[in-house]
Formats: structure tokens, C-alpha cells, sequence
């Protein structure tokens, strides 16, 4: 109990530290792999966004803009070194945001922060930069870095041009064009534990996905019978006082979806004192009624 009690402050350590200010800015670069080969259109290819730092970081609030005849299909955050996701990366208005952070701190060279899948809808020039972007140094402080950015232009030829093609360039929009694997979202950790500073319980997770990457994680409450309704869940979820069951549901991009329940003994055995509470009085006003008709008919 509490080794999960300890994974629990550290990813709420992580989550604490965007609400930091600025300190300081040291050398950092976010950059972007190129494909490995001329891009025609209708092709499905893939671009990896990567960071070098020169100090330990472990939280980010990054934006990739781009624009250009692409869509982006997908966004896999399989081989990320962000591991605690505050809303799962994806593609929305020519904007990515990949905001999280790392349980273990990155230091070094060509650091994986997302792989985006890519299609070519038509030819012309693709750009993809990063914009508004943050680091942060694993410092203890939330001292932040501004990071140095190198934007990336992809020529993209029209069908039928005779580009040539490589491996990891598909004929289609779907992610098995690139050989991902389909593989079962991986929940790593799951647990409620109370929060010390407001008192309330807390849902901490941890998921991943080694194909495809996690597309987006769902939480729902049980409080009485029903289940509540699914909902978006970001790291870390407050929990209804009252819930006596909670779901968790990890899916990934390809579709694949994994589940797992935890329950709050304490809110369970609330629960079934107020129905056993709820039964006697139920039961004492349906006997005190028998009683009184039987009591009428006898003396009436």
C-alpha cells in the first residue's frame, strides 16, 4: 500500500508542477526526424517528435502546429519519455499537444516524445513546428526551460511522379500500412488514494500501449445501482465521495480497449448499512401496519 502511495505522489508531483512559475531558461531543443524518403501523395508516413536536453527534465507543455495538404491520423505516445499524460496526445486544428510528465528524468539526445502518423492528402509542402512550448527542469523547484525549436518542411510529389518509397511509407490511411502491431492497451497502475492537502480521494493511473499508443482513458461512477456514464479522465481524477465502484477503460488507436474496476470498501459498507437501514424501516412500517389492521379487525 504504500509503494502505490508513493507512485501516487510522485505523478501528483508531476501534475503540481505546471501550476509552478518560471525560475529560469537553459539550452534545449525540440526537433523533428524526417521521413526517410520522398513522400508522394495518398501515402501514410511517419514524422517522430524529439527533444535534446542537456539537463534532467521531467515535465513538458509542448504544441506542434502544422499545416500543409496532410492529416494527421494518429498520434502514439508508445515509446514517449512523457509517462503521465494530462490528456492524451491527439491532433486537433492543426495543433498536437503533448503535456505530461516523467517519472524518471530525460537527459541527452533525440528523447521520443510522440511518433505521428501522417497521410499525404495532395501535393505540395507539409510543415510541422513546435510553438508556446515548455520544459521543465527535475529540479524540485518547477524551474522551467524555453526550449530552442527547429521547424520541418516535407515536399510532398503528386501521385504518379515516380517518387520512390521506402519501408515505413504505406498505400493507405490506416496505421497497419506502417506495420503498428495490434496490440492490448497495458493499464500499469491504477489506485484511489486520499489526497492530503484537500481530503479528497483521488483515482492515479499509469497506461500504455507498445503498437499503437493510448488514444484516450475513461473513468464512471457507481454511487448506488446504475453506473454513471462514461468520461474523459486526466490525471489525476477526483472521485465522488459517495462512489462505492469505480471503472477505468484505457483505448488505444487502432481501437483496442482494456477495463478494470477498483471498489472503496468503506463507501461499499456505508452503502449496504443505508439499504439494510432503508430494509428495517421498510419492514418495521409494513409490521407496525399488520399489527394495527390485525388489532382493528380483532376489536372492530
Amino acid at each position: 500500500m504504500k509503494k502505490n502511495n508513493y507512485l501516487v505522489l510522485a505523478i501528483s508531483f508531476v501534475v503540481f508542477l505546471f501550476g509552478l512559475p518560471a525560475f529560469a531558461s537553459a539550452a534545449t531543443v525540440l526537433h523533428f526526424e524526417t521521413p526517410n524518403a520522398s513522400i508522394v501523395a495518398g501515402n501514410v508516413f511517419t514524422i517522430k517528435a524529439l527533444i535534446d536536453a542537456d539537463q534532467p527534465l521531467n515535465a513538458y507543455d509542448l504544441t506542434i502546429a502544422y499545416q500543409g495538404p496532410v492529416t494527421v491520423r494518429a498520434v502514439n505516445d508508445a515509446d514517449s519519455i512523457i509517462t503521465v499524460w494530462q490528456g492524451q496526445p491527439a491532433a486537433q486544428d492543426g495543433i498536437i499537444t503533448l503535456r505530461g510528465g516523467s517519472i524518471s528524468p530525460f537527459s541527452g539526445s533525440g528523447g521520443e516524445l510522440a511518433t505521428i502518423y501522417v497521410s499525404a492528402e495532395a501535393s505540395g509542402a507539409a510543415t510541422f513546428s513546435f510553438i508556446n512550448s515548455t520544459a521543465y527542469v527535475a529540479d524540485g523547484k518547477g524551474t522551467t526551460v524555453t526550449p530552442e525549436t527547429i521547424p520541418m518542411t516535407i515536399a510532398i510529389a503528386a501521385a504518379g511522379a515516380g517518387a520512390a518509397a521506402s519501408p515505413n511509407v504505406g498505400s493507405s490511411s490506416t496505421l497497419a500500412a506502417l506495420g503498428v502491431p495490434e496490440t492490448t492497451p497495458q493499464i500499469l497502475f491504477l489506485g484511489i488514494v486520499r489526497d492530503p492537502s484537500s481530503g479528497k480521494e483521488i483515482l492515479s493511473f499509469l497506461a500504455n500501449d507498445a503498437g499503437s499508443g493510448i488514444a484516450g482513458t475513461f473513468v464512471r461512477y457507481r454511487t448506488m445501482f446504475a453506473w454513471g456514464p462514461w468520461q474523459p479522465a486526466i490525471n489525476y481524477a477526483i472521485v465522488p465521495s459517495n462512489a462505492w465502484e469505480v471503472g477505468f477503460l484505457v483505448t488505444n488507436n487502432e481501437g483496442v480497449s482494456a477495463e478494470r474496476t477498483l471498489y472503496d470498501g468503506t463507501n461499499l459498507v456505508i452503502l449496504i448499512g443505508e439499504l439494510i437501514g432503508g430494509l428495517l424501516v421498510i419492514a418495521c412500517a409494513i409490521a407496525i401496519w399488520i399489527w394495527r389492521r390485525r388489532r382493528h379487525f380483532l376489536t372492530g
